[in-house]
C-alpha cells in the first residue's frame, strides 16, 4: 500500500484480502499498522497519523486510480486508552478503515484503531470529495 512519501515510515500487514485497486467487493481495509520510524510522536499525535494512514476505502473495489481527497477529517480519543498507549513508535495497531457510504462526488470513510491488546484507542470519519 505505498501510495505516498509517507508509506516509507510504516509497516502494514492486511488482514483481509482487500487490495487498493484489486477490484474487491467490500471497501473496507483491515490491518496491522505501525511506525516504523522513531518518530517524536505523543500516543495521541500517533494514534492521529495512523487513523489517516490507509487510502479511502473505495481504492479496494476500483481498478484504476482516482483522486478521493479528504476534506474533513474528525478524530475521537478514548482518554484513558490513549494514555495508556505503549510508547515504542514499533508497536503493532489494528486499523480498521473502510468507506460507509458514497455518491457520485462524496464519500465518508471511518477507521477504527485498536492497540494490541484489543482495546479501542480511537476512532476518525473523513468527509472526501470523488474527483473524476
Amino acid at each position: 500500500m505505498d501510495f505516498v512519501p509517507f508509506a516509507q515510515h510504516l509497516d502494514i500487514r492486511p488482514i483481509n484480502s482487500a487490495r487498493p485497486f484489486a477490484g474487491g467487493d467490500s471497501p473496507e481495509f483491515d490491518v496491522w499498522i505501525r511506525l516504523l520510524s522513531d518518530l517524536d510522536f505523543t500516543a495521541q499525535e500517533r494514534a492521529a497519523v495512523l487513523l489517516d494512514a490507509l487510502p479511502p476505502g473505495l481504492f479496494a473495489t476500483l481498478t484504476m486510480p482516482m483522486a478521493i481527497p479528504t476534506i474533513e477529517f474528525t478524530a475521537h480519543f478514548v482518554p484513558e486508552h490513549i494514555a495508556a498507549l505503549p510508547q515504542p513508535p514499533s508497536q503493532w495497531y489494528r486499523l480498521r478503515h473502510g468507506t460507509v457510504w458514497a455518491t457520485d462526488t462524496l464519500c465518508v470513510d471511518e477507521s477504527e484503531l485498536f492497540d494490541s491488546t484489543g482495546r479501542l484507542a480511537a476512532r476518525a470519519r473523513q468527509l472526501r470529495r470523488i474527483l473524476s
